[in-house]
């Protein structure tokens, strides 16, 4: 059986699966490795197990990756100095520097915060379908666009409701960009 996403939902494939664009949908195989296909599909760092070569490699597609049981995969959402956060204030911060395990970033006064980087009330931001999101590509003379989030396409790129792709995708929180 397979499984698609469309809007950030998963669901069931029917028989006219075949008939849609795979530009508008992502599909797994709905198997032992389900979870890992759909981390994947939606941006993860997706990583196998092999005893005797080094440890955790990450993959690209399951295609790729001859190791099949689902006890040698993990998957590994890590945050780095750079990535937007979302605490339990419910909306997203930008995390500004990482020190022996807390996690910091400047508040809207200007104060910098810290919090355990094991808490379990902070997550990764990930954009939502038809959220305002704030695109642009690295290295380009076009500063950035505002528009709303469609999906992330499995080649790492945004995608906007205009049908146009990005490199980088951030949350809009109200500011522009270099006018904090």
């Amino acid at each position: 059986m397979l499984i698609a996403q469309n809007k950030g939902e998963w669901y069931p494939c029917k028989d006219d699966v075949w008939t849609l664009s795979f530009d508008d949908i992502d599909v797994v195989i709905d198997d032992e490795l389900v979870e890992y296909r759909k981390a994947l599909a939606e941006g993860y760092d997706v990583q196998y197990f092999v005893d005797g070569f080094a440890g955790w490699h990450s993959i690209s597609s399951f295609e790729s990756c001859l190791i099949k049981d689902p006890e040698n995969f993990r998957i590994v959402d890590s945050i780095k100095e750079g990535d937007w956060v979302i605490s339990d204030r419910k909306y997203p911060v930008k995390v500004s520097q990482i020190v022996d395990g807390k996690l910091f970033w400047d508040n809207e006064n200007g104060c910098r915060l810290a919090v355990s980087d094991n808490s379990d009330s902070i997550k990764k931001w990930k954009p939502k379908y038809d959220e305002f999101c704030i695109f642009y590509n690295k290295n380009s003379s076009f500063r950035f666009i505002i528009s709303k989030f469609n999906k992330k396409k499995s080649n790492h790129l945004y995608e906007d409701k205009n049908g146009d792709s990005y490199e980088c995708c951030e949350p809009y929180t109200g500011h522009i960009p270099g006018n904090e």
